[in-house]
C-alpha cells in the first residue's frame, strides 16, 4: 500500500545500491518510515531535496521479518536497526567491543514492541565466522523458533583517519578486510540461513 510521508526529519539519507546509471537512496524518518528512490545525476543532494519536499515517497512496512544488522549497536547501524523495528521487524544486532551500547540499542528495540538479540563479532576475524553462524542459528531457534532470517545488513565498518598520501599498507589492509573480504565471507557463511525472498544490503559507517 502506497501512502504519502509526513513532513518529518530523516535520521539519515544514504545511497546504498548502484542500479544501471542511477543510485538507489534510502532515508529513515523519525516515525520509522523509510523512503527509497533513484538519485538523479546530481546524486545525493537531489535526493535530499526530494526527501525535504516529500515528493511521491514510498513507505515500506515490514512485519514478521527478522533482520541481522552488523555494527547495529551504534551510529548508522543503530539507526537502521531502529528504523526496521519501527516498521515491524525483529532485529539481531552485533557489536565488536561496546557491549553496553548494543544492550541499550536492543532495549530500545524491545520498547518498540519488537524482539531483539545481541551477538558479538569482529568482521575482521574470519576464523570465528563458523562460531558466529552457529550462534545466529541458536539464537533464531531459541528466540523465534526459526532456522532462517530475512534481511542481512552488512553495516559494520572501521575508519582510517590518515590522509590518502599517508595511508599505510597496514591501514589499507585493515580497511579492505573489514569492508570487503570480511563482508564477502560473512555473507557466504550466513547465506544458507537467509530465507527465500530475503535481501542483503551492504553499507558502512566507517
Amino acid at each position: 500500500m502506497r501512502r504519502s510521508a509526513r513532513a518529518i526529519s530523516p535520521h539519515f539519507v544514504t545511497p546504498f545500491r548502484q542500479e544501471n546509471s542511477f543510485v538507489v537512496g534510502l532515508a529513515s524518518f523519525s516515525d520509522g518510515s523509510l523512503l527509497c528512490g533513484r538519485l538523479s545525476e546530481l546524486g545525493l543532494e537531489s535526493f535530499g531535496r526530494r526527501v525535504a519536499e516529500r515528493q511521491k515517497p514510498t513507505k515500506m512496512t515490514i512485519t514478521r521479518k527478522i533482520a541481522l544488522v552488523t555494527g547495529g549497536s551504534r551510529g548508522l547501524g543503530r539507526n537502521i536497526a531502529l528504523a526496521l523495528a519501527r516498521n515491524g521487524a525483529d532485529v539481531i544486532l552485533t557489536y565488536r567491543q561496546q557491549k553496553g551500547e548494543g544492550e541499550a540499542a536492543a532495549a530500545e528495540i524491545e520498547q518498540l514492541g519488537r524482539k531483539a538479540a545481541l551477538l558479538q563479532i569482529d568482521v575482521a576475524d574470519i576464523s570465528r565466522f563458523d562460531r558466529f553462524a552457529n550462534a545466529v542459528q541458536q539464537t533464531l531457534e531459541e528466540t523465534w523458533q526459526r532456522k532462517s532470517f530475512d534481511f542481512l545488513v552488512n553495516n559494520a565498518g572501521v575508519d582510517s583517519a590518515a590522509p590518502f598520501e599517508q595511508t599505510s599498507e597496514e591501514n589499507f589492509d585493515r580497511l579492505f578486510l573489514v569492508h570487503f573480504k570480511g563482508v564477502y565471507f560473512l555473507t557466504q557463511k550466513l547465506l544458507p540461513m537467509i530465507a527465500d525472498g530475503g535481501a542483503i544490503v551492504c553499507t558502512s559507517t566507517g
